[in-house]
């Protein structure tokens, strides 16, 4: 069996030792105040923006708070004597995006509100730079899928030969799924979107060993923002391809991260083991 990992940086850097330093997010001029919410995404305010741009938030806001129940932002607007509601966008990551003469992603959105949904979709390479992106609209209630998403977004009709990660927003709730398919047997392995991360990730797998000894350890991987970590056989690469084992990711520097692993056969089936958080 092989075991094709991906490892998916939401924020910021996997680094192999904890670094003292600071990340400068671009938001605009003067910003006044910033709010974590729930699953530690960040909202900020200025005269004009938050993590997305949000227009009308009246002249030189001072404060913010986050509903989590509606998504909504609370900015107080001394200078116009009152408080803004801002509707925040909604977010879904994908740790994978394959198009192949080997393998295909077929990319499913529902859209899970009352009402109609306009989202964003962008593909980013492994160091995060952005690679295409589009938009659709979805009805209320309703399914989108994007067969062979990478060639879609990039307008090619032909094999593109690009492995990324897809990023989504939406003014509106939703969920997500996206596939990698074998060519060669049309087997599907589907993965669920994630709307945050996890500082230290478990992928479980069946094991030999009863002792809970380490058995490989692999350092000094760096994750740029946005982008991912891919191993076509994670076991072989640390060494220990006659053993079997869980397989434990973690960032030092506690940067939110999502990982997968696609477990196959020589016969062209497969699936995914998805990593769960260790708290």
């Amino acid at each position: 069996m092989k075991k094709l990992l991906w490892i998916f940086g939401i924020c910021s850097l996997l680094a192999a030792h904890l670094q003292a330093q600071s990340i400068l997010l671009p938001i605009g001029s003067g910003p006044f105040a910033v709010e974590l919410s729930q699953d530690a995404t960040l909202a900020f305010a200025d005269n004009t923006q938050f993590t997305t741009v949000i227009s009308n938030v009246g002249d030189a806001p001072t404060h913010i708070a986050l509903n989590p129940v509606n998504n909504t932002a609370l900015v107080t607007s001394p200078t116009n004597d009152g408080i803004f509601i801002a509707q925040l966008g909604f977010i879904n990551y994908l740790p994978f995006a394959v198009d192949t003469d080997a393998f295909r992603s077929n990319l499913g959105i529902t859209n899970i509100s009352s009402a109609e949904a306009n989202v964003q979709i962008e593909l980013r390479d492994s160091d995060g730079n952005l690679l295409a992106s589009g938009a659709t609209k979805i009805p209320a209630r309703g399914l989108k899928q994007l067969n062979t998403v990478n060639r879609l977004l990039l307008n090619a009709e032909t094999v593109t030969n690009t492995t990324g990660a897809v990023r989504i927003t939406s003014d509106q709730p939703f969920s997500s799924f996206i596939s990698v398919i074998d060519n060669s047997s049309n087997d599907p392995g589907l993965q669920v979107g994630r709307n945050t991360g996890f500082a230290r990730l478990l992928i479980n797998s069946a094991t030999n060993t009863e002792t809970g000894e380490v058995l490989a350890t692999k350092e000094g991987i760096f994750i740029e923002q946005n982008g991912f970590f891919i191993s076509d056989d994670i076991f072989a690469e640390m060494g220990i391809e006659s053993n079997f084992g869980p397989l434990e990711i973690e960032s030092p520097n506690l940067q939110p991260l999502i990982g997968v692993a696609l477990i196959g056969s020589s016969n062209g089936t497969s699936g995914f083991m998805e990593a769960v958080p260790i708290q």
